[in-house]
């Protein structure tokens, strides 16, 4: 039986790359060394430091913090930004390293600070270089000793079982250019066997569990806090509000809580849940052999498995089938006669021919050259089309990368290494050529911010709205044959029609990485290029400002990318504050920057500052304290009027508890920005104590968790007219006192000379609201709409309600492929209903069974006509729906509502979400079921999923997430 490779080709990334791809991508799926436990690190490395630091008579030097002082190295801190000794190596290992390659850097950090302090010719140079050696080469003998451990315990899984599926696979038949549909097993006979069943593409038999949701509480006293695990909730029928046990306790039987979809929401209504779904990794059943493989390791496209029909072939099938047919076509009398007629021609010069070389395709063969043929990719990064703004980056970036290939390539050519080679990777291997990069920007939206109440009422001739284009650039890299976003930024530009204090600034809304750039080498270089470059664009287009509130995320914070890298350290406020000034400070070399200041001197140090020349960005931390501080101020001269005394002395903000603010519901108004999270020094590892779960009453300050911030300011601040300055500003005044021990977090860049700024707003006095007037600032590219990444919460949410994750590198993947398919195929939904029995993706136009009681749960039309809906007790009744429409209670129809609720559950359509991005609603069982359980889907390519309920194929217990949460 052969194989049609197109036919399947939509379902799996993997059938239409090439075998070279493919081996990388299976390669990628070998258990890593990032997955030992700490216990094992310390077990393995501790003998090789212990002989490091017996290798050298002099090695004592290295056992020791170094101290400039006691030494006299006055500028040793200004040469060595990282200092590292062995003491402090060795006492990290009793803490625990969660990564071998985090031990070897730290060691050779001390050995390469010793070499660029010293000098390589220097005494402790030498000694340096010798012990650095040494190190190396112990340390590669131990890493290939460890990949052997893990290669050895995986002896049975994914190469075993592809020899065995080779086995499995039916022989060729005469009719081999038909391809004949395998039987698939039942699901009883996959539940039989399920909990044995072997990955045979990663060798791993676990139910690999995914990063858990976040619930937040409606309830006033909450504002937003999380509900904690296990913890009890109530929510609506639609999944989309939800209350914790406190706030649920102190609400009224006849208040209205919300109104959801023309229908109030009151206290009886509302369904107790517990916050204890556990979801785990899709399963898919390959059509050939029959094995099983994890949807993800396959890189399966779950949104085309829409039939029984429906064909996946595993990558061991399709190379075996495409050996089988290149055989075929070389061993056809045809071929043989034609190499023979080509070799009686020129009988003096044979050579070697592959297959097909010289065969001219037989008549009857023509099926096998069809099947053979690769089949064409999915659209991918480069299919997006390019703006001005993402070529002139992707120029910049790609010249950049270039150059320091070029430069490691010149200092290897010259001997420049000074040590033994080290190990290298797929990731980091320096002699290799960077794979292709490619710069998209995938929004382009007009905009326009308002200005909010007290604002405006405090400075009636304080503009009321402002003008912005909104846009969202990507880097993709293309890494083992898929595209694999790893860099985003949001941005708002407010450009010459904006009117002051924001008129041609810009605002770096958010930025947010993942860690698998390759050469890692060049991550943070090619991550700074990115902001430099468009500081560069914008520059050229006339902007003349920039801001930047450095802020790193909290603990439980997505920005963008859903559930970073374990590996990923989330930096300190001061070490992101040094990132961005590093950035900067590069443009300003470069002539991009002209000066670099920050938003408390320029606008809230003097005393005579008024609020009308702090520019104003949506989201940003100055509008929403502006609005706070009002409200204080004006209570307060209320209590004066009343008697009751005067003001209160305003509390130290930090920005670990600034209080979180609701997102505006406006239609035209953004979600804002938010902190920066992950760059390559920002973002992945957890930031703050997780001790914030609704419900806690020592906790009421977890609620005030706000969302952190990154913007990017312009420069040249123009002089404000009188009438915008009330006397002694008690608002500047007032956000002053708490700016104060955080200023150097609110960065701001210049982009031009101050006399810049001043001239374009007198020019743009003189020429007011002509057609004719000149404006270098406006975009030239089209508006570009996208569902989902219009704003940074709505693919915060397709990410987070589809479990496409970037906590592993196969994750990464499998989530930037379908992130592709998205932005490709944007007439598909966000959401797939999912039968909360068997977790198939129910499409739209079929039939399901929706939950009377739970609006958020549905059956499958199959399930249900088998009985499944009894087991679900606390969901009966049912109603027969289609997806897309929604059957309401007197039982008629309404077109989208199943979408909509979906969305809604989700936050996705931006409200009923947190500014954090965490504020995911729910729609559990519609995104993957409440139980531990694991049952088949026979609708289409065979997949399994979580089921609700426990069964004949109970789980084992599921091992520990990889993902360390964003």
């Amino acid at each position: 039986a052969i194989v049609n490779i197109a036919e399947s080709a939509a379902t799996s990334l993997l059938n239409s790359m090439t075998p070279d791809q493919v081996a990388a991508h299976l390669a990628s799926l070998k258990p890593s060394l990032h997955g030992l436990r700490a216990s094992t690190i310390r077990k393995k490395v501790t003998p090789l430091l212990k002989k490091v630091r017996k290798s050298h008579k002099d090695a004592w030097i290295f056992a020791e913090p170094v101290d400039p002082k006691k030494l006299d190295l006055p500028d040793y801190f200004e040469v060595i930004t990282k200092p590292m000794d062995l003491g402090t190596i060795e006492k990290r290992l009793v803490a625990g390293y969660d990564a071998m390659a985090h031990f070897a850097r730290d060691v050779r950090l001390v050995f390469d600070n010793a070499i660029k302090y010293n000098g390589a010719a220097s005494e402790v140079g030498k000694i340096a270089a010798q012990m650095l050696d040494l190190f190396e080469r112990e340390y590669a003998s131990l890493v290939q000793a460890v990949e052997k451990e893990n290669d050895a315990a995986h002896l049975g899984g994914a190469d075993a079982l592809a020899a065995v599926a080779a086995t499995k696979a039916p022989s060729a038949s005469a009719d081999h250019g038909h391809h004949q549909h395998q039987h698939r097993r039942s699901a009883s006979d996959r539940d039989a066997a399920g909990a044995d069943e072997v990955c045979i593409l990663c060798g791993s038999s676990a139910l690999l569990p995914f990063e858990q949701r976040v619930y937040r509480c409606n309830g006033a006293a909450c504002n937003f806090a999380k509900i904690g695990r296990n913890k009890t909730y109530f929510t609506d029928k639609h999944n989309q509000y939800h209350w914790c046990q406190r706030c649920y306790d102190k609400l009224k039987p006849d208040e209205v809580l919300e109104d959801i979809a023309d229908a109030v929401v009151r206290k009886e209504d509302l369904v107790m849940k517990k916050n204890d779904e556990k979801p785990v990794e899709a399963w898919v059943e390959c059509t050939t052999c029959q094995q099983w493989v994890h949807q993800i390791c396959a890189l399966f496209n779950g949104r085309v498995n829409k039939s029984h029909d429906t064909p996946y072939h595993c990558p061991h099938c399709v190379a075996r089938h495409r050996v089988a047919l290149q055989r075929r076509l070389h061993d056809h009398p045809a071929a043989k006669q034609a190499r023979t007629a080509t070799i009686a021609a020129e009988p003096s010069s044979p050579t070697a021919v592959s297959p097909t070389d010289g065969a001219a395709a037989p008549p009857n063969t023509t099926d096998d050259a069809v099947l053979l043929a690769m089949p064409p990719r999915p659209l991918g990064a480069k299919d997006i089309a390019h703006t001005s703004l993402s070529r002139f980056i992707e120029a910049r970036v790609t010249k950049a990368l270039e150059a320091a290939v070029a430069r490691d390539a010149e200092t290897h050519a010259k001997g420049g290494a000074l040590t033994t080679p080290r190990p290298s990777t797929a990731a980091d291997d320096a002699d290799a050529a960077p794979p292709r990069i490619f710069v998209r920007q995938v929004t382009n939206l007009e905009q326009v911010h308002q200005v909010r109440p007290k604002m405006c009422a405090a400075y009636p001739s304080y503009p009321t709205e402002f003008p912005a284009r909104s846009k969202c650039v990507l880097l993709f890299q293309e890494i083992d044959g898929v595209d694999l976003i790893l860099f985003g930024m949001y941005l708002y530009e407010y450009g010459h029609d904006a009117p002051n204090p924001n008129q041609r600034r810009v605002y770096v809304s958010y930025l947010d990485s993942v860690n698998y750039f390759r050469p890692r080498k060049h991550r943070t270089m090619v991550y700074h290029e990115m902001l430099v470059a468009y500081l560069a664009d914008v520059k050229q287009r006339g902007f003349h400002t920039a801001h930047i509130w450095s802020c790193p995320p909290q603990k439980g914070d997505d920005y963008v990318f859903f559930c970073h890298p374990k590996d990923q350290q989330t930096p300190d406020e001061d070490r992101l504050r040094r990132w961005y000034v590093e950035i900067l400070e590069k443009a300003r070399d470069e002539g991009i920057v002209t000066r670099i200041a920050n938003l408390w001197e320029e606008h809230f140090a003097t005393g005579d500052a008024s609020a009308a020349a702090v520019p104003y960005f949506e989201g940003d931390y100055w509008p929403g304290e502006a609005e706070t501080v009002l409200k204080d101020l004006e209570k307060e001269k209320e209590d004066l009027e009343a008697g009751l005394g005067g003001p209160k002395k305003s509390k130290k903000l930090t920005l670990s508890k600034a209080k979180k603010r609701k997102p505006s519901t406006k239609k035209k108004q953004h979600d804002g920005g938010g902190a920066v999270a992950g760059t390559t020094t920002a973002n992945g590892a957890d930031a703050a104590d997780e001790d914030d779960d609704a419900g806690d009453d020592d906790d009421d300050d977890a609620a005030a968790a706000s969302s952190t911030h990154a913007a990017a300011a312009a420069d040249g601040t123009p002089a404000q007219t009188k009438k915008h300055k009330p006397a002694g500003d008690a608002l500047v005044a007032r956000v002053a006192e708490k700016l104060h021990h955080m200023r150097d977090n609110f960065i701001v860049a210049y982009l031009q000379p101050r006399t810049f700024a001043a001239m374009m707003a007198r020019r743009a006095d003189e020429q007011g609201t002509s057609t004719d007037a000149t404006d270098e600032t406006r975009d030239a590219d089209d508006v570009i709409l996208s569902d989902f990444f219009d704003t940074r919460q709505n693919f915060l949410n397709l990410c987070q309600g589809n479990h496409y994750q970037f906590d592993d590198l196969r994750r990464a993947k499998h989530t930037s492929m379908m992130a592709l398919y998205h932005v490709h195929n944007p007439e598909v939904p966000k959401f797939s209903t999912v039968c909360g029995a068997c977790q198939s993706d129910v499409h739209p136009g079929a039939t399901s069974w929706l939950s009377e009681k739970d609006r958020a749960f549905a059956l499958c039309d199959a399930c249900y006509r088998a009985g499944k809906a009894r087991v679900f007790h606390a969901k009966q009744p049912f109603a027969k729906a289609t997806v897309g429409k929604e059957v309401d209670d007197a039982g008629s129809a309404d077109e989208g509502l199943l979408t909509k609720a979906l969305e809604r559950a989700t936050g996705g359509d931006g409200s009923g979400a947190s500014s954090h991005g965490g504020g995911l609603a729910g729609a559990a069982a519609l995104f993957g079921g409440s139980g531990a359980g694991a049952q088949p889907s026979t609708d289409g390519a065979r997949h399994l999923q979580p089921a609700p309920y426990g069964g004949a194929s109970a789980p084992r217990g599921p091992p520990r997430a990889e993902g360390g949460g964003p």
